[in-house]
């Protein structure tokens, strides 16, 4: 019967360890993330950008968490760690603009989202 409590001590640290390496690697893909683009167009301006990256962050996180409710696991892994390569104006409409990001561990998948200037001050997303 000793044996039981060791094995289930060690069960309870694994779980712990394990929960925790999960937060730790949200936190950092968080983070991560949450830098400006490495390239945007001129036309947009610095605080334009930042809300535009706003709204796409808020959107993917929505996406993360719809695909870990349905366990879409590949959907998950695509949105949970893609990192936003670029922030365009769309020439042909002013009041558009071009999000595309790249997922973190597989460099050919690519997710473009597309938003809408909302009145003067603020982006939506477009599906």
């Amino acid at each position: 019967m000793p044996m039981s409590g060791v094995v289930r001590k060690l069960r309870g640290v694994a779980l712990i360890t394990g929960a925790f390496a999960a937060v730790v690697a949200v936190v950092i893909a968080w983070f991560w993330t949450l830098h400006s683009p490495p390239s945007a167009q001129t036309s947009l301006t610095p605080a334009e950008v930042r809300q535009i990256v706003e709204v796409v962050s808020r959107k993917r996180w929505e996406v993360v968490r719809l695909a870990f409710r349905k366990r879409e696991f590949k959907l998950l892994r695509h949105f949970a760690f893609a990192r936003i390569e670029s922030v365009n104006a769309d020439s042909a409409a002013s009041e558009k603009a071009t999000v595309k990001c790249r997922a973190a561990f597989e460099s050919g998948v690519r997710v473009i989202m597309t938003l809408e200037r909302e009145g003067t001050n603020g982006w939506r997303f477009n599906r």
